[in-house]
């Protein structure tokens, strides 16, 4: 720094004053600290994110999966103005005229069959046909559900006239039910026909079957196997539908079901009063004379663990969870997970002999 003084006449120029060595590392250290700090604050901030993200996903999936397993569970056993199924003629379809149809489970030795709307395993019953071994998760239910779609309703005049149906439904399974009476068939072989009586609604058959598969991608091979979905697999909720061809048709619907368990309230009352008096596993119901027990089904409970579709860097998953029967866990890994549960009435149910 550079001065004049009057009184002398003389430039002085000073010294300029800068850091000492020990100022600047001092300097550094403090910066060092606070950009460390920052970084920590981000890196926490970004895990919460993460932490969030991941929840939310749970949630959805949760959710959805609970929805879509309730609408169809209110549709067992529904035959739209046919009050019981015991009056639909043919009760059901040869397992030759459905293509991919599994294994009968049914009075008549049929899929597809009106007699028994419900039906659940804690095993895999169909690996030797619509379900192979390596789409089933070990030690996860199945569930089969029939009835009719709600909608559309293709439902006739208030009084007897032929069938119109739609283009399309030629190769369709559909129910035609009247107050007392209905008929099961293709729409090729209803189109034109002319019910007994009116009112009278048409419907197409409803048969899904719910299970999980250990990923949600298979890749080329169409088998899930440890390299599918980018080498961490995926458990995925599938819904096996009854479709146009008739064939069965599977469809991937949530990601992250990790393990789904049912079990199933039945009303012992004699008379029966609709109300479920104990809730029990399907091994007790594939017992003996298995269509009866299953007709005392008046509720359904379902309990399902939901997984985060990524693992969480620096998070371990050491907790046991209790779903339905089972019990998962500690899996000791890095996804996080949570249970959902809920108790679906039967709307349909119709007590044995009423």
């Amino acid at each position: 720094m550079s001065g004049f003084n009057q009184q002398d006449g003389i430039l002085h120029v000073s010294a300029q004053q800068g850091f000492s060595l020990v100022e600047l590392m001092v300097s550094i250290v403090i910066g060092s600290i606070i950009l460390v700090a920052i970084m920590y604050m981000f890196a926490g901030s970004k895990s919460s994110y993460r932490s969030q993200i991941d929840l939310s996903a749970i949630q959805e999936n949760g959710r959805y999966a609970i929805h879509s397993l309730t609408n169809d569970l209110h549709l067992a056993g529904y035959w739209g103005l046919t009050y019981d199924s015991i009056k639909i003629d043919p009760q059901s379809i040869p397992n030759s005229n459905v293509s991919g149809n599994c294994l009968a489970n049914t009075g008549s030795g049929n899929w597809v069959d009106v007699t028994q709307y419900i039906f659940g395993s804690e095993t895999n019953p169909y690996a030797s046909d619509c379900i192979p071994a390596s789409e089933y998760m070990a030690g996860t239910d199945i569930l089969v559900v029939r009835g009719v779609e709600s909608g559309p309703d293709l439902s006739g005049p208030a009084t007897p006239v032929a069938i119109s149906l739609p283009s399309g439904l030629d190769n369709t399974l559909l129910v035609v039910s009247e107050l007392d009476e209905g008929s099961l068939n293709t729409g090729s072989s209803l189109n034109g026909t002319t019910p007994d009586a009116s009112p009278y609604s048409v419907h197409k058959m409803l048969t899904n079957v719910y299970y999980i598969r250990p990923c949600s991608d298979r890749g080329t091979n169409s088998v899930c196997d440890a390299n599918d979905d980018n080498g961490n697999p995926i458990p995925t909720l599938v819904r096996l539908s009854l479709v146009t061809g008739p064939a069965m048709q599977a469809t991937p619907l949530v990601e992250g079901i990790e393990s789904m368990q049912f079990t199933y309230g039945v009303d012992t009352d004699s008379p029966p009063d609709g109300n479920a008096d104990r809730y029990v596993a399907a091994g007790t119901l594939n017992t003996g004379a298995t269509i009866p027990n299953w007709r005392q089904v008046v509720s359904v409970r379902l309990d399902l663990l939901v997984r985060s579709l990524q693992q969480e860097g620096g998070y371990n998953n050491d907790l046991t969870y209790t779903i339905g029967n089972v019990t998962f866990g500690p899996a000791n890994d890095m996804y996080r997970r949570k249970v959902y549960s809920s108790t679906v009435h039967l709307r349909n149910y119709r007590r044995p002999g009423a």
